[in-house]
């Protein structure tokens, strides 16, 4: 397989196949070494220690205000100990990304290892693109409202 195979498309995006070979494949490597470190930092790193040693949030001590990442680290933490809930409650939008970034490592090990092609999402025009980033961007301050109405 030599080109990008398209599979779906949905909205304005597409989902296609790279080939190993493509200047894109080098990600799935990063991506099963990371989420293999950051599965391995969930079920092993005394992980309460470890937030210990993050600093203070400087845009909450110079505002009152959470930020946008508030509650990251309390997530984290949550989630490691298996408290979704919790974890959804200390920064929602964290949580989610995180737990699909999760769920792409075995994916990422297989396509890597077995030389196989690598999933893609694309986007099928400029307007498609702009609504993406706009939507992703209402999310964002979303998030940041939800986390500064709770008190974060």
């Amino acid at each position: 397989m030599s080109e990008s195979r398209e599979i779906a498309r949905f909205g304005g995006m597409r989902l296609f196949f790279v080939p190993a070979s493509h200047p894109t494949a080098d990600l799935e490597i990063v991506a099963a070494w990371l989420g293999l470190a950051v599965w391995l930092g969930f079920l092993f790193a005394p992980l309460d220690l470890v937030a210990g040693f993050f600093p203070e949030c400087r845009f909450r001590a110079a505002t009152g205000m959470a930020c946008m990442t508030c509650g990251t680290t309390r997530a984290f933490l949550a989630l490691g100990d298996g408290e979704f809930l919790q974890a959804m409650r200390m920064n929602p939008l964290v949580t989610l990304l995180s737990l699909l970034g999760l769920l792409y490592v075995p994916v990422a090990w297989f396509v890597w290892l077995a030389r196989r092609p690598r999933p893609r999402l694309g986007f099928t025009s400029r307007r498609a693109a702009w609504i993406f980033a706009v939507v992703a961007a209402v999310l964002v301050l979303v998030n940041w409202s939800f986390l500064i109405v709770d008190g974060r």
